[in-house]
């Protein structure tokens, strides 16, 4: 029944947004994204068709229309083209390389009437009509970017993103998504899954194509959310793809349901909800949450009677989690929990069902700390303790002792607590029968209602946040590092600090402070240290009486660098003292980079033509500046001179002087 269902909505839903659309570009019908997949804070909004590496493949207009905005800038979508099209629609195509020659022309003398590259330009319909088919621009690498592709949406009448496959836009996919794990998370600090108040994640079995089973009945009690890992595949693609639809069904009854489908971008901050954070900053995969977060308000993806947890009555129940991708490929996932009214004390069983994987992840120091929303623990590492002890059995956290459980050979953890176990606490001990360490551990327990400010135990560095800083109670905490990577370039001139939480998203930016002792603030900036990258990152900061500052929407490594390098100018062209033909020179241009700061955008460079300053493209990607010469240079001498400032004030200048001849 459900089946029969699901395809009639499935024929109702694609007939109501079905158009007779062309495919938008001659580059590939292969794409590396989908629509709805989660980006940093936001959903992706579009597709991503793969141009292979390349640049320069043609840009169709998708039906007929006109084109009605064009946007031009170092970041975000770069060059973009908006295409209003006779239905209402809207097809966006960004990080074009360039437009069409009439189109191109246009934008450059609106740059230099305005004098900036950054354009963000309307035509009325009449200006630019197009046909269905015409070329209107070329892909490109521009803007945001991690390589070249094409960045394509489709937004209805009133812009909201739709997924571009509901209009009759398709690709070859024939391969069903592919099931990994089942995770229950309790959502109390009373909650059990399998006895514990830790999360369970489980491997799933599968038992036949698209067919995967949890082979084991699971108990739970309490209040408990379930979540998923699986993932899209595309045919003849390495890639992992996003869901189109995702379905809990418990006792044949539908108790969940996201469909990406459309969105207004009012809806960007549900991104953070989707996926769940805390399991991959735990565990390292993303997971779809199949609850709602009291948060969510509003969520045009997920349907209005969703539920925000599993059942609560005792009993059997059956699950199915059906997940499908746009092509109608679908698997399922089937399993059997058990509801009790277990209502024992958590004891150290909790710690039986954690895989290595999160040990892996997060014990890479003595301490570290692990936040859900029911409650938080700590981790231990034994080799990482610059002592003699061979076990740990107890913990003191300020007045509150804590018992331990060791979980693996060098692995102690200490029980699930309640955020608010304590106001506030700077020290922490652990003991065996004969010896104790203290280390220094600031922290306060910070609820979404209120603002809060904590110093570190050096008063060197604090973190402070204003009301509704976080969705959930949380424990708020500055550890200083001894231990870290140093940059290759630039010097590190305060106390590195690890600060938490880090399973958590915030709300809403908290403010984190370096009081400047001992060092000038001339030429620094805060990095926090990115572990994927295995690199300190630049972030803008402030400067402010003795204190150096910047807002942050996570937990990480953070410290205060100073660079003294300047950017380097490279690759000019024309070269210096060369001799040209004027109309063999079509553009000017420049290589610059910076290896540590960096130059966040074309604000950070200037470049000249026989002394006027002109109009330039800054390709963040590639690290170019190109200047487009409409008109041969004029016989005789000339000359370029570029300067470029990185982000922490350091300065290069270069002079090119050549001849044009005939």
């Amino acid at each position: 029944m459900f089946k029969t269902l699901l395809i009639i909505l499935l024929i109702s839903i694609n007939s109501s947004f079905s158009q007779d659309y062309i495919w938008p570009t001659d580059a590939s019908q292969t794409v590396t994204a989908v629509f709805g997949e989660m980006r940093p804070r936001r959903f992706h909004a579009g597709l991503d068709i793969r141009t292979w590496g390349l640049t320069g493949y043609e840009i169709y207009a998708i039906g007929d229309g006109y084109i009605s905005r064009i946007r031009t800038g170092s970041k975000g979508y770069g060059k973009a083209i908006y295409l209003t099209i006779s239905d209402g629609n809207t097809a966006v195509y960004a990080h074009l390389e360039s437009f069409t020659e009439t189109i191109d022309r246009v934008i450059n003398k609106l740059q230099i009437n305005q004098n900036s590259y950054n354009l963000d330009q309307y035509f009325p319909p009449d200006k630019y009509p197009v046909k269905k088919g015409d070329i209107i621009g070329y892909s490109g690498d521009t803007g945001s970017i991690s390589g070249p592709h094409l960045h394509f949406e489709i937004r209805d009448s009133n812009e909201r993103p739709m997924n571009p496959l509901n209009t009759g836009l398709t690709f070859p996919d024939t391969k069903s998504p592919v099931a990994y794990n089942v995770a229950f998370i309790p959502l109390s600090i009373k909650s059990t899954v399998n006895s514990s108040n830790y999360p369970l994640v489980l491997d799933v079995t599968k038992k036949a194509k698209d067919l995967y089973v949890i082979n084991d009945t699971i108990a739970i009690s309490g209040l408990n959310g379930l979540a998923v890992n699986i993932k899209d595949k595309i045919d003849d693609q390495p890639y992992n793809f996003g869901l189109y639809e995702i379905t809990l069904e418990i006792n044949e009854s539908i108790w969940y349901r996201v469909l990406y489908d459309v969105y207004p971008f009012s809806d960007e901050r549900n991104a953070l909800f989707h996926r769940d954070f805390k399991l991959y900053s735990n565990y390292g995969e993303k997971f779809y949450r199949l609850f709602r977060h009291e948060d969510q308000i509003r969520d045009n993806f997920i349907k209005q009677y969703s539920s925000d947890a599993l059942p609560s009555e005792p009993g059997y129940y059956n699950f199915r989690i059906t997940a499908r991708d746009f092509n109608n490929n679908q698997s399922q996932i089937n399993g059997t929990f058990q509801i009790t009214l277990e209502t024992n004390t958590i004891n150290q069983r909790t710690f039986k069902h954690i895989p290595d994987k999160y040990l892996e992840n997060l014990a890479n120091d003595e301490i570290s700390i692990m936040q859900f929303e029911h409650g938080m623990t700590y981790v231990y590492r034994l080799d990482k303790i610059d002592n003699k002890l061979e076990t740990i059995k107890k913990v003191t956290v300020g007045n509150i002792l804590l018992p331990l459980a060791q979980i693996k050979d060098g692995y102690f953890i200490s029980e699930i607590m309640s955020h608010n176990f304590s106001p506030s606490f700077n020290e922490m001990i652990m003991l065996d029968d004969e010896s104790e360490r203290q280390f220094a551990l600031s922290g306060v327990t910070v609820y979404p209602e209120e603002s809060f400010k904590l110093e570190s135990s050096d008063n060197l560095f604090s973190i402070s946040g204003k009301e509704d800083s976080f969705m959930d109670t949380c424990l708020v905490w500055i550890k200083k590092k001894g231990e870290f990577k140093t940059p290759e370039t630039g010097a590190i001139v305060s106390s590195v600090y690890e600060i938490g939480p880090n399973h958590f998203h915030y709300k809403n930016p908290i403010k984190i402070t370096f009081r400047i002792d001992g060092f000038s603030p001339e030429n620094c900036s805060i990095y926090y240290f990115d572990k994927k990258e295995n690199s300190w990152q630049f972030m803008d900061s402030e400067t402010g009486g003795n204190d150096i500052f910047t807002m942050i929407l996570s937990g990480e490594l953070f410290t205060v660098i100073k660079e003294t390098d300047a950017p380097e100018i490279s690759q000019i062209y024309p070269a210096p003292d060369g001799i040209y033909d004027g109309k063999s020179i079509k553009k000017i241009s420049c290589k610059v980079t910076d290896e540590l700061s960096g130059i966040i955008d074309e604000e950070n460079i200037e470049m000249r033509l026989d002394r006027a300053a002109i109009v330039f493209e800054y390709n963040s990607y590639r690290n170019t500046v190109e200047y487009t010469l409409y008109d041969p240079l004029t016989i005789g001498k000339h000359k370029i001179s570029v300067s470029v400032v990185d982000n922490v004030g350091n300065r290069k200048y270069i002079e090119s002087k050549f001849k044009i001849t005939h």
